[in-house]
């Protein structure tokens, strides 16, 4: 039998979306997007964690884009620690992991709010969250 988590998912909600459809004239038929993600932690209690993701999306002058966007949802986590964690595992776990665990939903999110504003389909590509992505703790 498979050895229990001790990292426990149990709710994410969806804080906030922003999207503004930008006019065809000023956008291009071939653009790339480049997304801007961020995570936050905030303890909630002793072992009980609260995960932020956002995403931005943002046109640029030199890489117009049909449309902006900004998601922000938050997960609640509780971390069970049969023994003390080092601190750098214990970050690693609340950093990568928990990201890990969000990300789908986060995906998700975005190609409904994009598809639903009646624009071609995306999807983001599947992330690896051993890379850095901008952390603030509180």
């Amino acid at each position: 039998m498979p050895k229990e988590s001790m990292l426990q998912f149990h709710s994410y909600v969806v804080d906030e979306i922003r999207f503004r459809h930008l006019p065809a004239s000023d956008t291009p038929q071939q653009f790339q997007l480049h997304p801007h993600f961020k995570r936050t932690t905030t303890a909630v209690k002793d072992t009980q964690y609260d995960v932020t993701l956002t995403i931005e999306i943002s046109t640029l002058e030199d890489n117009p884009a049909p449309f902006e966007l900004f998601i922000s949802l938050t997960g609640r986590f509780t971390l069970l620690e049969s023994e003390p964690l080092a601190p750098e595992t214990k970050a690693a776990i609340l950093q990568n992991n928990t990201a890990a665990i969000l990300f789908p939903y986060l995906r998700a999110t975005v190609s409904s709010v994009v598809s639903s504003a009646n624009l071609p389909a995306l999807l983001l590509p599947v992330m690896s969250f051993q890379d850095e992505l901008p952390e603030e703790t509180e």
